[in-house]
């Protein structure tokens, strides 16, 4: 049988009796509660870098015979507690957001309603690595002996964020003297210089890479 309410169900039942026994009877107080969902956790990307907006997705899955849940969901990294995110019709509930590299302890509390029971949660581990790199270099227009502006950019592969660390300049595959562990600010990083010779030079670069990012 089912019981189609959440209610206090008193069953009772009766025996006839037969030709060796007397009738009798019996109740007992049936008590229904709130059925447990199905709570289910992924992400997208799988493996993210810093930079890159990382999609947490739960999945709310009902029981047999009971109406599909319906509420909220919430999200926490750890004991940071994200804002509650809705069911969608199908079961879904998404927030996307960055995260800080390292290693996140990632739940999906789902929050219940009125057929289901809450708390009802899920929970991952979400590692983000270090972003890649693009490093480019360039120079102002350079006169003989006059100085000059050495240029480096620093972005994320892909994503967006903040980069710190340093550039070292060289000149034909030699550190250049004075132009070494400059530092990067928004992405850029810039020293002054000049060339001794008229000739064509190979400026070149290296970045450091920060707590985010790769060199």
């Amino acid at each position: 049988s089912s019981f189609p309410q959440l209610a206090a169900f008193t069953l009772g039942g009766s025996f006839s009796g037969d030709a060796n026994t007397l009738p009798s009877t019996a109740s007992a107080v049936v008590t229904v509660n709130k059925a447990a969902p199905g709570t289910y956790l992924a992400f997208t990307p799988a493996a993210p870098v810093y930079g890159v907006p990382v999609t947490l997705s739960a999945l709310v899955l009902g029981a047999q015979g009971v109406a599909p849940p319906t509420g909220t969901v919430t999200f926490t990294d750890g004991a940071t507690q994200l804002p509650p995110q809705p069911l969608s019709v199908d079961g879904h509930a998404l927030s996307t957001s960055p995260f800080t590299v390292g290693t996140h302890t990632i739940a999906a509390l789902y929050n219940g309603d009125a057929n289901y029971q809450a708390p009802n949660a899920a929970s991952s581990t979400l590692v983000v690595g270090k972003a890649p790199t693009v490093l480019t270099v360039s120079s102002d227009p350079a006169g003989l002996g006059q100085p000059v502006m050495l240029h480096a950019s620093v972005s994320l592969a892909s994503g967006s964020g903040a980069i710190t660390g340093t550039v070292d300049f060289s000149v034909g595959g030699k550190a250049l003297a004075g132009c070494t562990g400059i530092s990067v600010s928004n992405g850029v990083a810039a020293c002054p210089s000049s060339f001794p010779q008229l000739a064509t030079y190979t400026l070149g670069g290296s970045f450091s890479g920060d707590a985010n990012t790769l060199p």
